[in-house]
C-alpha cells in the first residue's frame, strides 16, 4: 500500500507587510543601504516611491495611506536612532524591502502567483 500526501504551504502575511511597498530590486537595495547609513532615510525614500514605481502586497491599500505610514515610520526610526532601536528597526525594515521585492519578482516569473511550497511524503506498508 502506498499512500501519497501532498501539502500546499503558503506563508501567512502579517498586517505590517501590507504597509511595505514592493519596489524594483535596485530601489529596494538602495533603501536598505540608506537605512543602514542613515536610520529612516531609506524608509522615507520608500514612502515617496509609492507614487511612482512601487506597488502594494495587500489589495485595498490606498496610496496615501501607505505613503503616510512609511513616512512616519521613517521619522520614528530617525527619532529613535540615538537609542539604537530606530537603527535596528530601520535595518530590519530595509531587509523587508529587499525580501518582499525578491518574493514579488520570483512570483511574477511564475505567472504572477504567490510563492507556494509543495511537500510530498510517501508511506509504504504491507
Amino acid at each position: 500500500v502506498i499512500v501519497q500526501r501532498t501539502t500546499n504551504y503558503q506563508p501567512r502575511r502579517a498586517y505590517y507587510q501590507g504597509l511595505i511597498p514592493v519596489m524594483p530590486m535596485w530601489l529596494a537595495v538602495t533603501c536598505l543601504l540608506l537605512n543602514i547609513c542613515g536610520s529612516g532615510l531609506g524608509t522615507i525614500v520608500a514612502a515617496f516611491s509609492v507614487f511612482c514605481c512601487a506597488s502594494f502586497q495587500q489589495q485595498g491599500q490606498q496610496t496615501c495611506g501607505v505613503f503616510i505610514s512609511n513616512f512616519f515610520i521613517g521619522l520614528f526610526q530617525i527619532a529613535l536612532f540615538f537609542f539604537l532601536i530606530g537603527w535596528i528597526w530601520a535595518i530590519i525594515w530595509g531587509a523587508l524591502f529587499v525580501s518582499l521585492s525578491s518574493q514579488y519578482y520570483q512570483a511574477s516569473l511564475y505567472k504572477h502567483q504567490a510563492p507556494v511550497v509543495q511537500t510530498t511524503s510517501t508511506v509504504t506498508g504491507y
